[in-house]
Order: C-alpha cells, then sequence, then structure tokens
C-alpha cells in the first residue's frame, strides 16, 4: 500500500491537488493522509485566548472529519482510503514529525500558479518544503491543471551529479504507473559533455532499463527557466521531474529563482525527487 499526503486547507488549489493523486494512483491501493494544520499562537497567554485555541482546534478538526466524511462518501474506488489528520502547529514541523513515523511515498502540494501565487508558492509552504525538506518527493499541482494522464515524463539534469537507482525508483514507479515514457532532458549550455558526465549519462541508462525511456537535449535561452517551460508546452508531457537536495540541479535553478518562475508559470505537475 502506498502512503500519500495531502496537505489541505479546503482551497480549490489543495483539493484539486487531492484530486490528481486519487486519479494518477487510480489503480494502486493507497491510503492517503489529509492533513490539515491549525496553527495558534503561543505567545497569547491569557484565559480567553486558551479557551479560543481549543475551540479553533475543535473547529479545524470538526471541519476536516466532515470533509473527509465527504470524500469517502464520493469515492467509488475500493483501492483507496483515507486518514483524516489535524495537527497543530507549523506545516512544516508537522510534517517532517509525520514522516518520522509514516513511510511517506509521495507529498501532494497545490499552488495557484502565475494569479497570485506568491503566498502560497513562493512565499511558504509549497518552496519552503521544498528547500527545508530533502526526505520526501513532492508533487506540485497548478489549480489550473486539467489532469490527465502523462504521456511523457521529462527529468531534467545536467549529468554533472551522479544518482542512485534508489534515487530515480519514485520516478520509475510513476512512470510505470500508466507505462508513462521517461525523456531526460539535457540542458545543452554549448560545452561537450565531460568524461563525468558522459559516465553519469551511462548510469542513467542502465537504472531506466526495463522503462519506457528516451534522451533529449534542448538549448538553452536566456534562462534555465525559460527552456523548462518551453519544453511543457509540449501537449505529450503530463509532468516535470527534478532532483532535489544539495549540489544538486535544482540549487542552480533555485539560485536563478527557476523555481519561482516554474512554479508562477508551469502549467502541468511538477515532481521534486528527494536526495
Amino acid at each position: 500500500m502506498k502512503n500519500i499526503l495531502i496537505p489541505i486547507d479546503f482551497s480549490q488549489n489543495a483539493i484539486n491537488a487531492l484530486d490528481y493523486a486519487m486519479y494518477l494512483f487510480e489503480k494502486e491501493k493507497c491510503l492517503f493522509h489529509i492533513l490539515h494544520v491549525y496553527f495558534f499562537d503561543h505567545n497569547k497567554r491569557n484565559k480567553n485566548d486558551l479557551k479560543n485555541k481549543i475551540s479553533g482546534f475543535d473547529l479545524a478538526e470538526r471541519k476536516l472529519l466532515e470533509f473527509v466524511k465527504e470524500l469517502q462518501s464520493k469515492n467509488e474506488n475500493p483501492l483507496h482510503s483515507f486518514n483524516p489528520l489535524t495537527k497543530q502547529g507549523f506545516l512544516n514541523s508537522v510534517i517532517r514529525e509525520i514522516l518520522r513515523t509514516t513511510p511517506i511515498e509521495f507529498i501532494f502540494m497545490g499552488t495557484k500558479g502565475a494569479n497570485g501565487a506568491k503566498r502560497i508558492f513562493m512565499g511558504s509552504n509549497t518552496v519552503r518544503l521544498i528547500n527545508d525538506n530533502d526526505f520526501c518527493n513532492i508533487v506540485v499541482v497548478p489549480q489550473t491543471y486539467d489532469y490527465d494522464i502523462p504521456d511523457k515524463i521529462v527529468f531534467v539534469t545536467n549529468f554533472k551529479y551522479f544518482h542512485k537507482k534508489v534515487q530515480l525508483k519514485p520516478l520509475i514507479n510513476m512512470a510505470k504507473l500508466w507505462n508513462s515514457e521517461i525523456g531526460v532532458f539535457h540542458i545543452d549550455d554549448g560545452e561537450p559533455l565531460s568524461d563525468e558526465q558522459k559516465m553519469h549519462k551511462a548510469h542513467l541508462t542502465e537504472w531506466l532499463r526495463g522503462t519506457l525511456f528516451s534522451f533529449w537535449t534542448g538549448k538553452k535561452t536566456s534562462k534555465i527557466s525559460n527552456t523548462v517551460l518551453d519544453l511543457t508546452k509540449n501537449k505529450d508531457i503530463g509532468m516535470v521531474a527534478m532532483m532535489n537536495g544539495s549540489h544538486s540541479f535544482i540549487d542552480k535553478l533555485i539560485s536563478e529563482s527557476v523555481v519561482d518562475k516554474v512554479a508562477y508559470e508551469i502549467s502541468i505537475p511538477f515532481l521534486i525527487l528527494r536526495n
């Protein structure tokens, strides 16, 4: 059984991320952990504020239980079950605690995209989760995404870092869900591949053996973000994947504000693989 975590604030973008996760794993036995995090300012110390804290948490818990009850009543997939989790604190800390005790394979997060995404995506939850927590795979789902089977999943890399097969397993498993092709996409910066890069490419060839895959090369435009976004305009591409972690390609993307730009403008799901 796959354990999938869905942080939810009852917004449409969060609900869309949940719907997409259920659609993507339609043929898999899954337990969806539906997480709602309630935050209370602990600097408030008087009795009335303490009562508000308790009643606020109770209301949040009740709202989540009602949401999951309705979700269960509408669910027609016998392979899917749901576990409501109401927690108090900061989202990242709560998720970190859950990951210590539960083998979560993916976290699905919704983002609003270009129309007001900064508070939701770049300013707080999603990118903070990407930057601070390198111990779970994250799928970012744009609110406007009209989800479909991902015919192709693009894995963006520069071949400069060695990836173990276990690091690519979530990507491979994701592709096998719907027999998607993995396109290993290298952004050509005008320099020939070094011997080390060639070796890393050879390892990727070995690790991906047994799956449908191919190698793609694209010319770098003015910024990497523009190159990635241009790539996603291909209608056959249903997901973009990148590796997270120190010294990874995504580090360069963050330094160039690529994650910011991609998060605002990308129109398909964005898979960040844990290192």
